[in-house]
């Protein structure tokens, strides 16, 4: 094919990639290099700006290539996903009415329903924005059910991620995105540097399951967790590639050869060829006059290309919000209240992603326009939550309230179900213990009216034994070693 044919071809493409129909709605991938469609603009008019300095520069690339090519980034930022979705998720209707339950039950029975996808899957794509500043997934419908229990209703097929690198988003002059505001670069031959509205599809929001890492001034595109642990890999990146040519240079043993004075070219050469046969046989035979002398190499360089990495690696850590005894092994080992610490630390950002996943991701875009479309404006969301990181040592628990009953404290019914994580029973349930099974003993009238009072004694209890917090006091009460300011108070309270 002649270089003018070739060339009109390309031209025919571009001009038709640019001249579709504003209308089209496809958010099919694109077959050409995703970075190269890195909306990055010159006028925000024409989108919105990232507020990332990296990506503006170098576009998403620098990310990916830290997920795929650095160990440490990969695990510290797959410890937040994989520790976050480790615990689990429930689903509980927002009410005991039927048609809350009805709700509740429909889309549990969805989310299993779900084709090439899951509820899981749903969460590790949105928590991409961790490493790339957001995250873009669309909601297909499937045709509505003809039969079974939730005949009528009409399911969520499956959820797909969207690559960022095509991505762009269109705010309003009150920083709303606009009803299209959801912009997919269309195919086109060339980079300029720039580009225009029509150089994007215009797809509308609620098509879309829209999640950002660190937001600045509300903007969508959000700010990657790796954006200040970029320096450091690159360190990191330029010490590992001197270290392996170090190693290829002074890994093995220095040799020096000495011929006697006046030798000949030929003697040189000859003592050249016995060094290079040794390095494969590890055989050497001299003549008289010939001398070789091996030396090892110095330790310190090595010492100070691995103090390197683990510096850099320790930082990268710090920017992921990931504790140093999750990633770091061999003799530095911490002590068991040290590594306690961490964890607790360690909790604080997957406190944050179940708080903001439950109610930007699942409550706002998965659940309430699922339930607009099959029941209406007027019924609740279902509450969907994940499950606690540390389950709470409901033994002690309940071991520290019967305490408090035994030595005639009154405790709200409320408070302890909520300690305890037991929802209250449904009315039609059938019980086991409680009034219910034993009407002669129900909760006195005024049991209500004194439960509040726990609090305050609950705040004399740890002044008395010296508790820095509710833990401390349970370790009191089980005897932990910790001793009270009052001597025997442990065994008094044991007593009743």
């Amino acid at each position: 094919m002649g270089s003018m044919t070739s060339l009109r071809l390309r031209l025919s493409a571009a001009v038709e990639a640019f001249s579709k129909p504003a209308d089209v709605q496809s958010t099919d991938p694109l077959t050409y290099a995703e970075d190269y469609y890195y909306p990055r603009f010159v006028s925000e008019a024409d989108g919105l700006r990232t507020v990332d300095d990296l990506v503006e520069r170098k576009g998403i690339t620098p990310y990916r290539e830290m997920m795929m090519r650095d160990e440490q980034v990969a695990s510290c930022v797959g410890y937040l996903i994989f520790a976050r979705l480790a615990s689990g998720f429930t689903i509980s209707p927002a009410s005991g009415e039927e048609t809350d339950k009805k709700v509740a039950a429909a889309v549990e029975d969805n989310f299993k329903r779900l084709q090439r996808s899951s509820i899981v899957r749903l969460m590790q794509n949105a928590m991409d924005a961790i490493s790339i500043g957001f995250s873009v997934q669309e909601k297909i419908w499937a045709e509505p059910n003809t039969s079974g229990e939730f005949k009528g209703l009409q399911y969520y097929q499956t959820f797909r991620p969207i690559a960022q690198e095509t991505i762009t988003f269109k705010q309003d002059a009150h920083g709303e995105l606009e009803p299209d505001g959801v912009w997919q670069a269309k195919p086109h031959m060339t980079y300029q540097g720039f580009t225009s509205p029509q150089a994007f599809n215009h797809l509308p929001i609620d098509r879309f399951i829209i999640w950002s890492w660190q937001q600045r001034n509300g903007n969508p595109l959000g700010l990657s967790v790796l954006r200040p642990a970029y320096r450091w890999y690159m360190w990191k990146d330029m010490m590992v590639r001197w270290w392996a040519k170090y190693m290829e240079r002074h890994g093995h043993p220095w040799t020096t050869a000495e011929v006697k004075e006046g030798a000949t070219p030929q003697q040189r050469e000859q003592i050249m060829r016995k060094l290079s046969r040794f390095l494969i046989d590890r055989v050497l035979l001299l003549t008289q006059g010939q001398k070789v002398e091996f030396k090892e190499p110095s330790a310190t360089a090595t010492a100070n290309f691995e103090q390197a990495i683990t510096k850099a690696d320790r930082a990268i850590a710090r920017c992921a919000f990931t504790p140093s005894l999750l990633t770091e092994h061999g003799g530095e080992v911490g002590s068991f209240a040290l590594g306690q610490s961490h964890k607790n630390v360690f909790e604080w950002p997957l406190q944050h992603l179940a708080e903001t996943l439950q109610d930007e991701v699942m409550t706002e875009q998965v659940m309430r326009p699922w339930v607009d479309h099959n029941f209406g404006p007027d019924v609740e969301t279902p509450t969907w939550v994940f499950k606690d990181y540390s389950e709470p040592d409901r033994v002690v628990i309940a071991t520290m309230y019967k305490l408090l009953k035994d030595i005639g404290v009154p405790v709200g019914v409320n408070r302890i179900r909520q300690a305890l994580g037991e929802p209250a029973p449904d009315e039609d349930e059938l019980l086991i213990g409680g009034a219910e099974d034993n009407p002669d003993q129900g909760i006195p009238k005024d049991t209500i009216e004194q439960a509040g009072k726990i609090d305050g004694l609950l705040a004399d209890m740890l002044e008395a034994t010296g508790s820095k917090s509710e833990d401390d006091l349970i370790d009191v009460l089980r005897g932990n070693g910790k001793r009270s300011k009052k001597e025997g108070l442990r065994e008094k309270v044991l007593a009743g």
